[in-house]
């Protein structure tokens, strides 16, 4: 089946970005515009590759100017912020083919600086999280010791949200982002600091939970139905715990067997 647009959506890309590097008045109708055209991979796939780093690079820019500025406080200027970031992810998510190799240290130092302006849990903070997790999902192998820096200027971030947070689509995100990070860091020095930095607050959020299960009236009836049934989150920090537990295990294992 052929797709409307696929005669045209090569130059209509260039069109686009024409119009969002250069033309301030339609910012929000061409992001949307683009978003669209993104989401039909029989589109995205047709982008230059010139243009797609363009377009990356012009977002990137876009949320740091916005996340460093003073103009955020007004709701316009937050729904604005919110609709680049929501454009940043459409672009991460729908790459022409793999992330061009000259892109890959670009992306990296942009979410470095926007990560050190993130302050406050919300709608923003909340898909910047989606962003990064979906940049290392698809690019994360390639990222060798990038992927430190990146966790390096996240986690002041995470370690104030983890416990606090009453929103649980962040903690959810903030779960998948610990367990890529374990999952993709290879070398042993950098997986062990990442375990250590995890462990901490892993265990807090355990105790927590612990806690409030003391709180509940005792009732008649099996362990399983005393317990109850875990939710998607509080399941998602178990086999995160699990994870991180059993890299310990397997470490100390080691060590002691050269001893």
């Amino acid at each position: 089946k052929i797709l409307p647009l696929s005669s045209v959506v090569k130059p209509l890309f260039n069109h686009v970005w024409d119009v969002l590097s250069n033309v301030p008045s339609f910012q929000s109708e061409y992001g949307i515009i683009l978003r669209h055209l993104l989401a039909v991979r029989d589109y995205s796939f047709q982008m230059r590759k010139r243009v797609y780093c363009s377009l990356v690079m012009l977002y990137i820019e876009k949320v740091e100017a916005s996340l460093n500025g003073k103009n955020i406080s007004h709701f316009t200027s937050k729904e604005e912020v919110f609709r680049n970031i929501l454009t940043l992810h459409s672009l991460l998510d729908y790459p022409p083919g793999d992330y061009p190799v000259n892109l890959r240290e670009d992306i990296v130092k942009g979410f470095v600086k926007i990560c050190s302006f993130i302050r406050e849990e919300g709608k923003i903070s909340r898909k910047l999280v989606e962003c990064i997790n979906t940049y290392l999902l698809n690019d994360g192998p390639n990222l060798g010791f990038q992927l430190l820096e990146i966790h390096n200027a996240m986690q002041e971030f995470l370690f104030q949200c983890w416990l606090t947070t009453h929103d649980r689509v962040l903690k959810d995100s903030l779960m998948v982002y610990a367990r890529t990070q374990l999952n993709l860091i290879r070398g042993a020095d950098d997986r062990q600091l990442l375990v250590e930095h995890l462990l901490d607050v892993i265990y807090k959020d355990l105790d927590q939970g612990s806690m409030s299960s003391t709180t509940m009236p005792r009732v008649d009836g099996n362990m399983d139905d005393k317990l109850g049934t875990l939710s998607s989150s509080q399941c998602g920090l178990v086999e995160l715990a699990a994870v991180l537990f059993y890299r310990v295990v397997t470490r100390n294992s080691a060590t002691d067997s050269w001893t």
